[in-house]
């Protein structure tokens, strides 16, 4: 193994087999005082990855140290591997950042004498919408969170949505679109559905009540029919971008950054880091864009306000740690108004599949 890098065992696994070299490196890491814990990263699959975990693990003796597993692999492998190392009491996780986590809780007070610099630290509100999230833990189902329920979370972090109104007739419609002013925007509301636009359920640059009015009568004809409507105001912005959080089954959450609209899929212009982000990473991930002049203020357009823009993946990053229940958090398109990111349509899903 090399010097520089000695727990790097492949080259044993090479040479001597995958079992031998996980016996050897989990026993020499656990007898060394200069140890204090340790995550082994196991490949767990078939053939020489078929690994008796009993018995690599059988001359470990108490008082054990923290020795927490991350597997990754096949599913059917991972399983009976995640199984047998449960049974004789070893945790074991799917994803790194919950293995570092639980971690880093066993040497909490270790962790608070030693200085570290801050990354994204988030307070989170728990009345109201979080406290609601916080009882998704539950169902045993996957959730799909239409953009007025997903927007009221962005709200009670602070973030800049669209004023919206939910209506549910025609009347209300008229009245709503009069109170915001022409433009209006007019969307419906299907359960489940993330796609809006092109299953005909979303209405945009309504100039008058005579066009509301079409576009309420259009989406009541539609199949499935919307239960309840949003009416918007129509803003007008210089850029749309996209941004959001998708879980890796591995790694954990990573913040996505793209340039979004109804093009994000022909253009493919988007960037991502894992979770958590601070600032100056933000940055970087802006100027990794193919179109990140357009960021910069184009042709007269305002420039985009990046501490604002850093804020949105900093706390939408923070949001996915802290509930680790969220799957996945689309916001397209994040609309460049004077300069400030504003969200106009946005989703949130909510994953069934939850354990460590």
């Amino acid at each position: 193994m090399p010097v520089k890098n000695p727990v790097d065992y492949y080259p044993a696994m090479e040479k001597h087999g995958p079992a031998l070299a996980y016996k050897h490196v989990i026993e020499a890491l656990h007898d060394d005082p200069e140890v204090d814990g340790m995550i082994v990263h196991l490949f767990a699959g078939f053939g020489i990855w078929s690994l008796n975990m009993k018995e690599i693990l059988s001359s470990i003796r108490k008082p054990y140290k923290p020795i927490l597993f991350w597997l990754i692999g096949p599913d059917k492998g991972r399983e009976s591997t995640r199984l047998t190392l449960e049974e004789e009491g070893w945790p074991t996780f799917l994803e790194i950042h919950r293995t570092v986590k639980v971690m880093a809780s066993l040497f909490e007070p270790l962790k608070r004498r030693i200085r570290r610099p801050e990354v994204s630290k988030l307070d989170f509100p728990t009345p109201g919408v979080f406290k609601e999230l916080a009882g998704q833990e539950d169902k045993q189902r996957t959730m799909i969170l239409d953009e007025h329920e997903s927007k009221k979370w962005f709200e009670t972090l602070g973030l800049r949505v669209v004023k919206e109104a939910v209506i549910k007739d025609m009347g209300g419609a008229l009245k709503a679109a009069e109170e915001m002013g022409y433009p209006a925007v007019l969307k419906g509301r299907v359960a489940g559905q993330v796609h809006k636009t092109e299953a005909g359920l979303v209405k945009l640059n309504l100039q008058n009540a005579d066009q509301v009015r079409s576009a309420y009568e259009a989406m009541l004809a539609l199949n499935p029919r919307p239960t309840t409507f949003l009416v918007q105001p129509m803003l007008k912005g210089d850029l749309e971008l996209i941004i959001g959080i998708m879980r890796d089954p591995s790694f954990g959450p990573a913040a996505m950054l793209g340039l979004g609209g109804v093009r994000a899929e022909v253009y493919k212009d988007v960037v991502f880091r894992l979770v958590p982000l601070n600032p100056v990473e933000i940055f970087e991930m802006a100027s990794d864009l193919k179109g990140h002049v357009l960021l910069n203020g184009y042709r007269g357009s305002t420039p985009v306000n990046m501490e604002s823009l850093a804020n949105w993946l900093i706390k939408l990053g923070g949001l996915a740690m802290t509930f680790e229940k969220i799957q996945e958090i689309d916001v397209n398109p994040l609309l460049i108004v004077d300069g400030e990111p504003v969200a106009v349509d946005a989703t949130i899903i909510l994953r069934s599949d939850f354990h460590s």
